[in-house]
């Protein structure tokens, strides 16, 4: 960044947001100029700003923070001074519940509570600015999460508890903007009376696919009921939803995914069926093992092959299943042409029957690596040849040149499966494409330890 004089960003906000002031600089400490200048900077909500507010500065080139403050309330200013140069300003409201480095970087991610949900709507603006002695900016704060209301009526008067699971959703959001993580998220419904369960207003990251999965659990007296949903859309930014469902024997859910107030209405209408076959495959569902053991990383599962294995108990565990085939030269999800290609990919991917496969989480991707990569690659890859699978890639370039890596984190971030080759899991470019594996997780319970 070029140095040069310093230009002081000056802000006040209020009910509509406009900023205007003088700031401080976090490494330089403050200085009175010998001629001030005055940097309008403007921020907008449609709605309330949520307080308190954060701002930040960070270098355009690196992405490394120059200067932070927060103010309290919308009649506070607050002051930054920042030298000559390209920045990127970088607001956020009510986001105090979630966790935000202490001195972040433009690529440090914001992760939600560890219960998956917030109290209070996160919103966010940024805007690139030269700073000059004469600047204007522009900052609209937007909600960058989804609100949610769950209600379920004629619930049996034997039922001691329920819970509603929503997966797939982001679990973090990059002060780039990049939504991070794929994870899923548990609410418990409180008892109103008369049959009604229900949970007051909760908010969520958007969906990562473009199915919302959804999984309704009833404690009864006669043990654990699960229902389930898939429905064909997401949950999606500054949209509140109210989910209301029936009991008729199973779940029939009159729905009314209904927006009420950010953006325009919409209506999810859709049907619970019964209670989940214990046969079938899927999110949320055990599968009984004939069995005496679960199965090992880098064998094979009812004609799957297992990556890894983890919730590991006496009677069952959850088994991570590797895709047999995989994709080369795909976009990552910041690509700014097909962001969507890989999510596509492996929603349409189908594997002996099998579906809902998904790309792995961080989490899931270091797990295979550990249990099947690095040093037990070759091992890997000649048992998974012989079978009829691909093999994992453990060359040093890809056809293109590039270092190979394989996208995990939905998309946005990438690794490779050869811990000499690179360590790090890394955010992943716009412009190089990159290898893909599909993962299904399935939990299995040994039939003889029940």
């Amino acid at each position: 960044m070029r140095k040069g004089k310093k230009a002081w960003i000056g802000c006040c906000f209020v009910c509509i947001l406009s900023l205007v002031a003088c700031t401080r600089a976090i490494d330089d400490g403050w200085e009175e100029p010998d001629t001030e200048h005055a940097v309008q900077v403007q921020t907008r909500a449609e709605t309330d700003v949520i307080y308190p507010v954060r701002l930040y500065a960070f270098d355009s080139e690196t992405g490394e923070l120059v200067a932070q403050t927060s103010v309290q309330t919308a009649e506070e200013n607050i002051r930054l001074g920042l030298v000559e140069g390209s920045y990127r300003l970088v607001a956020l409201g009510g986001a105090e519940e979630c966790v935000i480095p202490s001195a972040p970087t433009l690529e440090d991610v914001i992760t939600v509570p560890e219960e998956g949900m917030m109290q209070a709507p996160m919103q966010m603006g940024s805007a690139d600015a030269y700073i000059t002695k004469s600047t204007t900016i522009n900052l609209n704060l937007a909600y960058q999460v989804a609100a949610v209301e769950l209600e379920l009526m004629q619930v049996p008067a034997d039922v001691t508890a329920v819970s509603v699971t929503l997966s797939s959703l982001y679990d973090g959001l990059a002060l780039d903007g990049t939504y991070t993580g794929n994870a899923q998220v548990t609410v418990d419904l409180a008892e109103k009376g008369d049959g009604v369960w229900s949970a007051p207003e909760f908010y969520v990251f958007p969906g990562v696919s473009k199915q919302l999965k959804l999984s309704i659990s009833l404690n009864r007296l006669g043990g654990e009921e699960i229902y389930g949903y898939t429905c064909d859309k997401t949950l999606e930014v500054a949209t509140p939803y109210s989910l209301v469902g029936s009991y008729m024997g199973g779940f029939a859910v009159s729905g009314n995914f209904t927006v009420l107030g950010w953006n325009e209405p919409q209506t999810f209408n859709f049907l619970f069926g019964n209670e989940m076959d214990e046969d079938e495959v899927g999110d949320g569902e055990v599968v009984e093992d004939e069995g005496e053991k679960i199965a090992s990383p880098g064998t094979f599962w009812n004609g799957f092959f297992v990556g890894a294995v983890d919730n590991v108990t006496e009677s069952g565990a959850d088994l991570l299943l590797l895709s047999r085939d995989e994709w080369h030269n795909v976009p990552s999800a910041n690509n700014l042409e097909q962001p969507e290609l890989a999510q596509m990919l492996v929603e349409e991917y189908e594997e002996e029957g099998l579906t809902g496969w998904s790309i792995p989480t961080i989490d899931e991707a270091k797990a295979i690596r550990t249990a099947i990569g690095n040093t037990a690659l070759v091992t890997t890859n000649s048992t998974l040849e012989s079978n009829g699978f691909m093999p994992l890639s453990d060359n040093v370039e890809d056809e293109n040149g590039n270092n190979v890596r394989y996208l995990c984190d939905a998309g946005v971030r990438a690794l490779a499966w050869n811990e000499n080759t690179s360590k790090s899991v890394s955010k992943a470019g716009t412009k190089r494409t990159y290898y893909l594996r599909a993962v299904k997780r399935v939990a299995v319970k040994l039939a003889n330890n029940q």
